[in-house]
């Protein structure tokens, strides 16, 4: 059917029930930098493989085609990564789980982001993404086969080792743990970016690809950020002090210059009233006084201004650490960065 361009794989899973036999493979999705002709040669590739592995377990075509000829069918045309869509198309089908890709390009590598959903219990029994080149070589592809048929079995563990206690653990950005870890982690095997966040730490994220059945050592090093409280404060930097002290030295000077000031305009008027000849002498020795005096105030309040605006960028540029989550809470996203070692 034109447009569909879907592929339906039925795998037989070990001890399961006969309503969970079936499994479609809908769409393999051009993502990133990847055009729709290279998404669908590889889902050709894949159901051809598929077919040759696993021959006669898909569902139906003509069941198929017959439900896309239905009325409202054209709504899983845009399913995505839906669950609830994705389950409805596998239930609709008889088919136990529906599984879908999206292919991502980085580079020269080619990512595959696969979605396996229980169309029963409409959830994810599987979010991986898988590492291949453009070729599609026999190792990837036959990951991407057990991933889609056997998914409860494409996992490995990622041992980490971080000792500061109370670090949070994250796994595609989701929540997983806190540190330290007494037993190893359970993925699903594939590419996975691995993040330990602890504030007031650096942070940096460590992507790993993990093999079927694989287990990997990751040595979580976390180095301390200068913190906000360990900064010297505005009282104990030369700036500040400089301005108060330089502009109380000036006020005090203005203060006795204007004191001399009026010392020297009551001699002066003295003078006037006495009709001496100093009275001229007496008032030009005021007016310097009365300059010099100005000129200390103004520089004084210059300086202590300049004092209060240093103690105010220095309180309001500090900021509160962020507490730590209490034992059991639940991790919550915080930006930073995480240094990782792979042994």
């Amino acid at each position: 059917m034109n447009g569909c361009r879907l592929v339906v794989i039925l795998a037989l899973l070990p001890n399961a029930p006969a309503l969970a036999e079936e499994v479609l493979l809908w769409r393999i999705w051009p993502a990133e930098n990847v055009s729709v002709e290279v998404a669908d040669d590889l889902e050709r590739r894949l159901a051809q493989a598929a077919r040759a592995r696993y021959p006669g377990r898909f569902v139906p075509l003509p069941r198929v085609q017959e439900f896309f000829l239905a009325d409202g069918s054209e709504r899983f045309l845009h399913c995505g990564r839906s669950l609830g869509c994705l389950s409805d198309l596998g239930n609709s089908l008889g088919a136990a789980r529906v599984a879908t890709g999206f292919l991502h390009q980085a580079g020269s590598d080619f990512f595959t982001e696969l979605l396996v959903v229980d169309s029963q219990n409409r959830k994810a029994v599987l979010r991986t993404r898988l590492r291949h080149g453009p070729a599609l070589d026999s190792r990837a592809l036959e990951n991407l086969l057990q991933a889609i048929f056997y998914p409860e079995r494409f996992s490995g563990r990622v041992r980490l080792e971080c000792p500061l206690a109370g670090a949070q653990v994250w796994l595609d950005e989701e929540p997983l743990a806190f540190c330290p870890l007494e037993k190893a982690l359970e993925v699903a095997a594939g590419w996975h970016r691995l993040v330990v966040r602890k504030s007031g730490y650096l942070e940096f994220s460590r992507e790993v690809d993990i093999a079927p059945g694989g287990n990997q050592l990751v040595v979580a090093v976390l180095v301390p950020l200068p913190r906000p409280d360990e900064e010297k404060p505005f009282y104990r930097g030369w700036p500040f002090w400089l301005l108060a002290g330089g502009g109380t030295a000036l006020m005090v000077a203005g203060s006795l210059l204007w004191a001399d000031l009026e010392k020297l305009r009551e001699n002066a008027r003295l003078s006037q009233e006495a009709g001496l000849a100093q009275v001229e002498y007496w008032q030009e020795r005021a007016d310097r006084r009365a300059v010099e005096s100005y000129s200390c105030f103004a520089l004084g309040a210059g300086a202590l201004i300049g004092a209060t605006v240093v103690m105010g960028i220095d309180l309001f540029s500090r900021q509160e650490l962020p507490r730590e989550p209490a034992v059991g809470q639940r991790p919550q996203r915080q930006p930073g960065w995480v240094l990782l070692f792979e042994w």
